[in-house]
């Protein structure tokens, strides 16, 4: 797994230290919000641990361009305490996992591997969940494409829904596309 750090605690030395010994690869490691943006977009890491006081941007900002920015990576965050304001801020920008002090090595490779896990879930049911709507959008298309075609040349559901997946077929392009010609065709009737 690949692995940004970000903070100044003397801590993340000895995480940095505890990773690279269980065969963790650590990309880089940043002293402040702007070089933990700019490592992320650089290297494309798994999981960035973060703490809350970064300098020029803090970690719950940093956190929230990554989100913002759609950069594909799982933020763990550190303090050294949480409270309930910062754990609502941190489900806001999308947060995978805390680690809080002291550091236990088995909470931590567990909330890194738990975090970046559920990183990859999540982004698999965004790109399903893309893919579903851009499926529902052709599905329209071609649905007001076969309604043109049944009123203008009196065709069937079936006969309409065949005739756009011939031309599909022998212009090698998508049911849509033949789809969205035959209604800007017929916008100019």
């Amino acid at each position: 797994m690949r692995l940004i750090i970000a903070g100044s605690n003397p801590i993340f030395d000895n995480i940095k230290t505890l990773l690279s010994d269980e065969g963790y690869k650590v990309l880089g490691e940043a002293l402040d919000g702007f070089d933990a943006i700019k490592l992320c977009k650089q290297h494309k890491p798994d999981v960035i641990i973060i703490e809350k006081n970064l300098e020029l941007l803090d970690g719950i900002s940093v956190a929230k361009i990554l989100q913002n920015e759609d950069l594909d990576v799982s933020v763990v965050f550190f303090a050294e305490k949480m409270d309930k304001d910062t754990i609502e801020k941190l489900k806001k920008v999308g947060v995978k996992g805390i680690i809080t002090n002291p550091i236990i090595k088995e909470n931590l490779l567990a909330t890194i591997e738990l975090s970046s896990y559920i990183g990859s879930s999540f982004r698999e049911i965004i790109k399903e969940k893309e893919l579903i709507s851009k499926k529902f959008e052709d599905r329209k298309v071609i649905d007001k494409a076969k309604g043109i075609l049944m009123i203008n040349e009196s065709l069937t559901e079936d006969e309409s829904y065949s005739r756009i997946r011939k031309y599909s077929m022998e212009k090698r392009v998508t049911m849509r596309e033949i789809a969205e010609f035959i209604i800007v065709s017929n916008d100019f009737k």
